[in-house]
């Protein structure tokens, strides 16, 4: 994160496997289900419902392809 005259800049990648910043990788996608999950790891329980987080982010890469024409849209993304 930079500072520039009172504004704080987040650069941000939100690629097809993983969204990264300057201090963090955290995979894309999340599943829901609405039993608990046999597996553990990167699950979070809100609701009654169980989110897995890192899952099904390889589906949507025919979407992209469908209505943008490539992989990943660019973006960016400010924060005042």
């Amino acid at each position: 994160m930079r500072e520039l005259r009172n504004t704080k800049i987040i650069a941000v990648d939100h690629g097809y496997g993983n969204m990264k910043t300057a201090n963090t990788v955290t995979p894309t996608g999340i599943k829901a289900y609405e039993t608990e999950p046999i597996f553990t790891g990167n699950i979070l329980e809100y609701n009654g419902i169980y989110y897995r987080i890192g899952e099904g982010h390889k589906e949507f890469m025919q979407w992209f392809l469908q209505h943008y024409g490539i992989v990943r849209p660019p973006s960016i993304h400010l924060i005042c």
